[in-house]
């Protein structure tokens, strides 16, 4: 591959065959931070990951009568994740 250093952006698209904006992102991001790899998210991570949320309504749309204890109980067991009722009633 030929050396890209003083090339345009949309030279070096040509050469690796990519968008002109995906160039340009790299480009940009490595400017600002000196890496082109993405940010570390900020905030707190979520209780509930999207397999124990898809496993949360699957407990819930077997049997929707039982009380937010029942629910928190079969879904704790079928997960083996423990988690609070409150954040059983807010993910289902």
């Amino acid at each position: 591959m030929p050396p890209l250093w003083g090339k345009s952006v949309r030279k070096i698209a040509d050469i690796l065959q990519k968008p002109k904006s995906t160039v340009s992102d790299v480009i940009v991001k490595w400017k600002r931070r000196g890496s082109e790899t993405a940010e570390k998210q900020t905030g707190r991570p979520k209780i509930l990951g999207e397999r124990s949320r898809r496993t949360l309504e699957r407990v819930v749309k077997q049997n929707r009568k039982p009380s937010l204890l029942e629910i928190s109980q079969d879904f704790q067991s079928s997960s083996g994740i423990s988690v609070r009722s409150r954040t059983v009633r807010r993910e289902s």
